[in-house]
């Protein structure tokens, strides 16, 4: 790793700080998970009681310390609901399996803070920044910016190979081989592997194409100066071009359903992925199935492509050999001191136990759940812009099962998913509230006031406010 390489991870404090002076709050916020997701490089140092400060939680250090310092109001927004519990209890399960295996309780409180440092910081300010259905549209929004932005930097690295992050910072993400798949290039730029770049590209892809056929509101529908429906012309051809064929087989499946849903009316058809992933983990760990029949489809898929099929193996393999591990400390694990696994919920149960495996699955399955527990058809936004956020969550838990791949943005959507679906009712009341005042301007438009200032007036005398349509503008 290079100087410039350090005097990026050093300089992005102040750059947040640059970036929360410019934008409004809930973009700022944006932008600065997003962009150290995207920017900055697979590098880290040691704080002496903090978490590591690196590409992993230097976005989460950044938005901490500028919401702080320009928005601390914010973080008396934030009210404990249910579905908060998972990552609490998340957060608090890390005690366990230290003290169980002769960590210490020191070793326990590192790890939780480790913990909390990069998934739950960015899920807790999420709560305290989106706080209604409307709010999810700049979330959708930044997804797909963020993937047009590294759509001409995906482009480079498919022609001339994946070395942005070498060039620039001075490494390579990831070993050399695996970034040849599927005769070429596979692009990783400045994430931990080709395979979370592709995850990360389909998603936006997704949501994309999404957008470009449910968003039907009046006005322009751009992402910044894009057209939505360039911006999925574009990123859908890129997304098959990251050479993932896990990504694009489960975003494949969720289009699919969508399709046999009938865009959403029989929405609980999209509720299949969070059933059979449970019950994948549950057969695999009481060692009822062993996976062999994913492998019968993927050669049969991918018959002239033999990698795909040993890279299946070798995952099924691994999880032959570290289940008998799991069975016997199913409750604590073997601490986060054991060897890592490819597969993140079978990294979560080897060295943390089953409990926190099921508490990844209930974060970030849980926002589709609420999305299609909510009334669609009266709050359009969440339809619009939740569903295929949380779609897109179902999906990372589903490559959970395959790979190990994870950043803030996962949990910034979930907060903000769940937060929506969980506040239509109060929306919907404001929104309400403000059409009656609407009306009643109108009213003494129509029959008291002659010109606007006696509108106001007549509105202040009555002790209500004056919201008219020209007027009326939604607060931040």
């Amino acid at each position: 790793m290079n100087a410039f390489a350090w005097f990026v991870l050093i300089a992005y404090l102040p750059i947040s700080i640059g970036i929360y002076r410019l934008l409004p709050p809930r973009q700022a916020f944006l932008w600065v998970i997003f962009g150290g997701v995207l920017f900055l490089p697979l590098e880290s140092f040691k704080l002496s009681i903090l978490a590591d400060y690196g590409k992993a939680s230097a976005p989460a250090y950044s938005a901490l310390l500028c919401t702080l310092i320009f928005y601390p109001h914010f973080l008396f927004r934030y009210r404990l609901k249910w579905f908060d519990l998972p990552m609490l209890g998340w957060i608090i399960w890390q005690f366990p399996p230290s003290l169980a295996n002769g960590y210490g309780l020191h070793d326990g409180a590192a790890q939780a803070v480790d913990f909390a440092t990069v998934w739950a910081v960015p899920y807790f300010l999420t709560r305290c920044y989106f706080t209604r259905p409307r709010h999810l549209r700049e979330v959708a929004l930044a997804l797909v910016g963020a993937g047009l932005i590294y759509l001409p930097l995906c482009l480079f690295e498919v022609r001339m190979s994946p070395s942005l992050h070498l060039w620039i910072y001075g490494t390579y993400p990831s070993p050399f081989f695996d970034m040849v798949r599927l005769g070429g290039y596979r692009p990783v730029v400045f994430m931990r592997h080709g395979l979370m770049l592709a995850f990360f590209m389909c998603s936006a892809a997704f949501v994309a194409g999404w957008l470009w056929w449910f968003w039907r509101e009046p006005g322009p529908k751009k992402v910044g100066p894009v057209p939505i429906a360039w911006a999925a012309l574009g990123l859908v051809p890129m997304a098959i071009l990251t050479r993932s064929a896990g990504a694009i087989m489960i975003f494949a499946c969720l289009a699919g359903l969508v399709l046999l849903s009938r865009g959403g009316k029989w929405k609980w058809l999209l509720v299949i992925p969070v059933v059979i992933m449970p019950i994948y983990i549950g057969t695999r760990t009481a060692e009822i199935t062993d996976g062999r029949f994913m492998l019968d489809v993927t050669k049969a898929l991918f018959k002239n492509e033999q990698s795909r099929a040993s890279s299946l193996i070798a995952r099924l393999t691994q999880e032959d050999n570290e289940i008998s591990k799991i069975r016997q400390k199913p409750w604590t694990g073997w601490s986060n001191w054991s060897p890592g696994q490819d597969q993140l919920w079978l990294l979560l149960a080897r060295n943390t136990g089953l409990p926190t495996t099921a508490m990844w699955l209930a974060t970030f399955s849980l926002p589709l759940v609420l999305v299609l527990n909510a009334n669609l058809k009266k709050c359009r936004d969440l339809f619009v812009f939740g569903v295929p956020l949380a779609l897109v969550l179902v999906g990372w838990t589903m490559d959970g099962l395959f790979n190990g791949m994870f950043h803030p943005i996962w949990s910034v959507v979930a907060a903000a998913v769940m937060t929506a679906a969980t506040n239509t009712a109060a929306d919907r009341i404001l929104t309400d509230k403000l059409s009656r005042q609407i009306n009643r301007d109108s009213m003494y438009m129509n029959s008291e006031a002659t010109n606007q200032s006696e509108v106001s007036l007549h509105c202040q005398r009555k002790g209500t406010y004056n919201y008219t349509i020209q007027s009326f503008r939604r607060r931040p």
